[in-house]
């Protein structure tokens, strides 16, 4: 059953992430995260986009190495299969530049949104 089908009984309307850094050198101060959820569904087709959030002025702290978020689930009726990818903008450049993290491979949202999804981040280079 697709995950659209099963959410629309709950009507969840958050998305809780957890954010998973590699080992950091220094603290991230004032980052932007870039999420994006897509419908990847179809492999040779571009992935429509059903929503997503900028959040500013984040800080990540060395110690930690991770970062929770509660981020607005928009509707996915109609979604075959709903992925969700970051980016964590330390450059400022609003593109993926070296320096930036992203999640490698896509994040299918779960069954159950409330759970915080764990992403893991690698740094580009």
């Amino acid at each position: 059953m697709p995950l659209a089908d099963r959410q629309q009984d709950s009507h969840p309307d958050r998305l809780a992430l957890e954010l998973r850094f590699p080992p950091l050198d220094r603290d991230l101060e004032g980052v932007v995260i870039h999420v994006v959820i897509e419908d990847v569904g179809e492999a040779d087709a571009p992935a429509p986009r059903l929503g997503g959030a900028d959040v500013t002025g984040k800080t990540i702290r060395r110690s930690d190495g991770r970062l929770s978020l509660e981020l607005p689930l928009p509707d996915l009726a109609g979604a075959a299969v709903p992925a969700i990818r970051v980016h964590v903008d330390r450059s400022g450049a609003g593109r993926i530049a070296v320096g930036d993290f992203v999640n490698p491979s896509r994040a299918e949202l779960p069954a159950d949104p409330a759970a915080p999804l764990q992403i893991e981040l690698v740094e580009v280079r």
